[in-house]
């Protein structure tokens, strides 16, 4: 038993080892393993629990392609033509956080202009408070053009040239 193997849990259920340790009081060794499903919890419990000798044992150990595996199953056997609409929210969510990981004023510059036709009220504010500036405008245009005017001026006082 290794920290990252995968198991399964009687229930068809996936957990992933985090940790071994040893109870402090019993000295009894222990697994630290969190659920990968639900609300991931990290569960502590006796090793023997994952002994495949022992008749407690509740968990069988499953290889990263059996997961992957059921994982394609699973694809399969919903709906293989996903929502539109569900992935182009999605590229969004991943351009909006490209911006707020951007390093430069100039590539949030260059992602901003790309996120401007899907800008709502709710993700200007968002954008304009991660970059600590007012946002008491309603008017998403308004609020465009403040944002853009900002990174502008602190792209000027970037350095980028090698000296």
């Amino acid at each position: 038993m290794q920290i990252g193997e995968f198991y399964k849990q009687k229930d068809g259920k996936l957990c992933q080892i985090i940790a071994l340790a040893k109870n402090y009081e019993t000295e009894e060794r222990e697994v630290v393993y969190q659920k990968l499903y639900g609300t991931y919890e990290s569960i502590v419990c006796p090793i023997r629990y994952f002994d495949t000798n022992s008749e407690l044992c509740c968990f069988t150990a499953c290889s990263k392609e059996d997961i992957i595996t059921e994982q394609e199953k699973k694809n399969n056997s919903e709906d293989n033509n996903p929502n539109l609409e569900e992935v182009e929210n999605t590229k969004v969510e991943q351009m909006f956080f490209a911006f707020l990981d951007a390093e430069s004023s100039s590539e949030k510059i260059e992602i901003l202009e790309k996120l401007k036709p899907f800008l709502d009220v709710r993700m200007v504010n968002n954008i304009a408070a991660a970059m600590d500036l007012p946002s008491d405008e309603e008017d998403v245009e308004a609020q465009y053009t403040f944002i853009m005017q900002n990174l502008l001026q602190r792209s000027k006082f970037e350095c980028n040239r090698f000296r």
